[in-house]
């Protein structure tokens, strides 16, 4: 009985010493959003993959980042590669069978071609560890370094599990993403920041 009773003690006493408040953490947190901010060149290796109830699809993700366009290249064991090019105001995703199609934002491309649901215009920001600036609604939590651990924005919840350290800053290489029966794992190999 004893040592349950002490057991119980170290638990709750491990609970409490758990993170700053989130108080104490802005200031932190106002100098890596930023800095981060800042970052709007990029190019990233990983691999992704977008489940629901019913399937699962994963590739291989190369992106390519610029201030006025992106292109992220998908190779799947199963569809081959996909090539997507967007700019503000079009997307164009190129598949593996030299099929063609456009919209105006890549969340209908990948609804229609590989029908799946991935909040692409959002990741610009996520991936970087920093909110979606078009969407002002949110909730999030700060882990104890000052980076979001945990952001709730545009129906998504994106759980940062992981950051890396890239030329002294840290950008989030393990993001798991869930929005009602959709998950979206991302899991970067290498990040390229060339505007550091």
């Amino acid at each position: 009985m004893r040592l349950l009773t002490f057991l119980s003690i170290l638990i709750v006493m491990a609970s409490c010493a758990t993170l700053p408040s989130q108080n104490i953490l802005q200031p932190l947190w106002k100098t890596h959003k930023d800095t981060v901010s800042q970052i709007d060149i990029w190019q990233l290796n990983g691999r992704i993959v977008v489940s629901d109830a019913d399937s699962a699809w994963n590739a291989r993700v190369i992106w390519q980042q610029r201030p006025q366009t992106y292109q992220l290249v998908f190779n799947s064991p199963v569809g081959g590669a996909m090539r997507l090019i967007g700019t503000e105001h079009q997307v164009v995703m190129n598949t593996a069978d030299n099929k063609t199609y456009t919209a105006d934002t890549p969340e209908q491309l990948a609804k229609q071609v590989l029908k799946v649901e991935v909040p692409v215009q959002y990741l610009h920001a996520w991936i970087r560890g920093i909110p979606a600036p078009t969407q002002k609604k949110l909730e999030y939590v700060l882990n104890k370094h000052g980076q979001l651990s945990r952001l709730e924005q545009a129906g998504w919840t994106v759980d940062f599990k992981r950051y890396a350290s890239v030329d002294g800053i840290y950008l989030p290489d393990k993001l798991f993403l869930q929005k009602q029966d959709y998950r979206v794992k991302i899991v970067v190999n290498k990040w390229k920041p060339n505007n550091l």
